[in-house]
């Protein structure tokens, strides 16, 4: 489920001290871990009439290697939720009990990772995330929402976050300034257009309440599962008489 890529290994060992990497910077000896989002380095789970690419977005790992940070890939919260067949999906529709529910059961593994890179004296750096995305939008997706929230709560800070800008190809260029999303802190969190919170529940969170979900949905009278109607005991059985023989005419 995650995947942490050192790019010293993949750019060798072997190279004298303080040899710079080609195409990298100068080894420093830190950690520094970056959190991406899983379609970063696996197109495939991505809506597949959305995907940008065979495989992986190269030119954001390639930058992401270039600063020497290790790779800790993300699960994929919407194929964990929907499956590879799903439609494509806006914020509201991800925005439910069922949904953020299913995140919080798939961070607990991932935040325990994270603690221990950090205990092990790793620096996370941020994160890195796709633009426009109901799930991983660095601004309102409700994953990076679930995930800065549960991060959070286990004593780690995500302090920074860059974007893969909405563009056709996916493009990451970091002169640019739309990679840079910066401080979690300025996320807007919900989408202007978005139907499932009201201005009420906006105000209320820049006191730090919980954040307003759409209620689960009853389940349709369909999918009930009907408890069967206990069988009615079977009468009881009748003795089997022997047939007496037959006698013979006087």
């Amino acid at each position: 489920m995650t995947t942490s890529t050192d790019s010293s290994r993949a750019r060798g060992r072997t190279a004298a001290p303080g040899a710079a990497h080609a195409g990298g910077p100068r080894s420093t000896g830190r950690r520094r871990l970056l959190v991406t989002s899983h379609c970063i380095l696996n197109q495939n789970a991505v809506v597949q009439p959305l995907a940008r690419s065979s495989g992986v977005l190269r030119s954001a790992a390639e930058w992401a290697l270039d600063q020497g940070y290790e790779i800790f890939q993300l699960p994929c919260p919407e194929f964990r939720f929907a499956g590879p067949h799903r439609a494509g999906a806006s914020f509201d529709d991800y925005n439910t009990a069922e949904f953020h529910a299913s995140n919080r059961e798939l961070l607990g593994p991932v935040v325990e990772r994270l603690r221990r890179y950090q205990d092990a004296g790793y620096e996370i750096v941020g994160g890195l995330h796709v633009q426009g995305s109901p799930a991983c939008d660095p601004d309102t997706g409700n994953w990076i929402t679930d995930l800065l929230a549960a991060a959070h709560e286990a004593g780690i800070e995500i302090d920074q976050l860059w974007q893969v800008p909405a563009t056709p190809d996916g493009a990451f260029d970091p002169a640019d300034p739309a990679t840079s999303f910066g401080d979690p802190s300025t996320r807007a969190v919900y989408p202007a257009d978005a139907t499932t919170v009201s201005a009420q529940d906006r105000a209320r969170l820049v006191c730090g309440a919980t954040i307003p979900v759409r209620p689960a949905a009853p389940v349709p009278v369909a999918l009930r599962v009907v408890p069967a109607a206990p069988a009615e005991p079977a009468p009881p059985a009748r003795p089997v008489t022997q047939a007496r023989p037959a006698t013979a005419a006087r």
